[in-house]
């Protein structure tokens, strides 16, 4: 499974295809100046 790299289970999974393609996002870079506004509403209700 070349490309894939966000699920690090050894050997298969029962992880539907639909479940696993919808797990394929890229990453979010924690350096990048648009990662608070995708972290601090996480933090609103706590």
């Amino acid at each position: 499974m070349a490309g894939f790299t966000h699920l690090f289970i050894p050997g298969p999974t029962n992880i539907p295809e639909e479940v696993r393609q919808a797990m394929n996002l890229p990453m979010e870079d924690m350096r990048a100046a648009s990662f608070p506004n995708l972290t601090l509403p996480l933090f609103e209700d706590i």
